[in-house]
């Protein structure tokens, strides 16, 4: 009897600590410092850039267009790795990858603080593209989606919310370095930094799977739910699911609402300055959008583990639609900009959460990474077309108003995405989403 009140009471004070204090999951302490990780990371490699080019150019005699077009070949190494990496992270786990990325991006870091030659520049951008697709969301959405099952929600808030921070923190700093001491020494320093806070959490904090840890997803099974369901997660292959209507349709959604946010983001001081804003005050109304994205994400994340994913995602598409509206509207005002940056940041900048969501709900953890790459190469396309194709639309049409049209009819065929994919059926249950029997 004492034997079995003692288990019963480390039974009750493990379920208490778990429910109230999320650090008693191992699952909580290693997110904690993957999303530290990625503050540091996106900061470093993808935020930084804009802090660098002003700098850059005066030293180097570099125009933007050759400072730009290696940005942009960063961004194309990175979509192209994201496949490859998502097979080797369903076969082995995050935790050698995302280090090594982390050695390589470091020294690729303190590379590019001496380059002096364009082919020198071109060559550690490519490079550090492909040790973004390493450090970034993709491998940590990847841990979330086989540590968490319930509360994967508030998980990706947690991960999302800190990515988000970065180009609060870090384009000040980097600046602020910069200023202090040059382009060059700065880059030293955040290579410094980088090497410090990534390579050991990395190394040293990431775990394949909770069973290494001899745990289950959550830290205990459900009551209605015995704990070798959990362990034995129904996933669905890599090769079956990219041939899935399925899958198409919800890649087109996300990939939609990609090039609407890259044009909004890439356009976002032009576009106000061209409803009449002085340059001063676009730029703190556009500076909105970082905060607007992170309260988006602080909000949202917890919903995800309460409300259908898919009226979510409505949700935030139907805002997005709303604020291009206001600003379509009543953009010389400037409550009417303040509140179509408050619009755009919530929907655009929150809809990452839900689409690690909703890759994880339809396919389960197994082949996560690999489908999830699929997805990054298309995503790629749009984000690469994006800033282009909208200034040669606007090129064309002569003006903003038309981009804005053109935007809103994007939105327009997303939400008809999204009763299609409602209508399909769930790839791991034999219904439709949204409640109808499956065809």
């Amino acid at each position: 009897m004492p034997h079995h009140n003692a288990v019963a009471e480390r039974t009750t004070v493990h379920t208490l600590l778990t429910r109230w204090l999320p650090s008693a999951y191992y699952g909580w302490r290693m997110l904690t410092g993957v999303a530290i990780a990625q503050l540091v990371s996106w900061g470093v490699l993808y935020y930084g850039f804009s802090a660098l080019m002003i700098p850059m150019h005066d030293s180097l005699q570099w125009d933007t267009v050759t400072l730009t077009g290696a940005y942009s070949l960063m961004l194309l190494s990175m979509g192209l790795a994201a496949f490859p990496f998502g097979r080797i992270i369903d076969r082995f786990g995050a935790r050698w990858l995302m280090s090594a990325c982390s050695l390589m991006a470091v020294l690729l870091v303190l590379a590019w603080s001496q380059v002096s030659a364009v082919w020198q520049f071109y060559a550690v951008m490519i490079g550090i593209g492909v040790a973004c697709a390493g450090v970034l969301y993709d491998p940590a959405f990847a841990i979330v989606a086989v540590w968490f099952r319930r509360y994967r929600g508030r998980a990706l808030a947690l991960l999302t919310f800190w990515g988000a921070l970065a180009s609060v923190v870090f384009i000040p700093l980097t600046s602020w370095l910069t200023t202090q001491w040059g382009w060059r020494t700065a880059l030293v320093i955040l290579a410094v930094v980088l090497a410090v806070v990534t390579l050991p959490i990395h190394l040293i904090m990431v775990r394949r799977h909770p069973a290494d840890v001899g745990d289950v997803p959550d830290g205990e099974a459900p009551r209605d739910e015995p704990v070798q369901s959990l362990q034995a997660d129904t996933s669905v292959p890599a090769a079956t699911a990219v041939r899935g209507r399925y899958f198409m349709v919800m890649t087109g959604i996300f990939a939609l609402s990609t090039f609407v946010g890259v044009t909004l983001t890439t356009h976002a001081v032009p576009l106000l300055v061209a409803f009449d804003h002085a340059p001063t005050t676009a730029s703190w109304v556009a500076a909105l959008f970082g905060l607007m994205s992170l309260t988006g994400r602080v909000v949202v994340g917890p919903l995800v583990d309460r409300i259908a994913l898919w009226r979510l995602l409505r949700i935030l598409l139907g805002i997005q639609f709303v604020g291009l509206g206001i600003l379509l509207l009543a953009g010389h005002a400037l409550a009417g900009a303040v509140l179509y940056m408050v619009c755009v940041g919530i929907g655009v900048g929150t809809v990452t959460i839900l689409r690690a969501a909703m890759l994880a709900d339809a396919y389960g953890h197994a082949a996560y990474a690999t489908i999830g790459g699929v997805q990054n190469v298309v995503f790629m396309l749009f984000r690469t077309i994006a800033p282009l194709g909208a200034s040669l639309w606007i090129s064309y049409w002569h003006g903003y108003r038309a981009l804005l049209e053109l935007l809103m009819g994007l939105v327009i065929v997303a939400l008809c995405g999204v009763i299609w994919l409602v209508r399909l059926p769930h790839p791991r249950r034999n219904t439709a989403i949204g409640g109808a029997a499956a065809d």
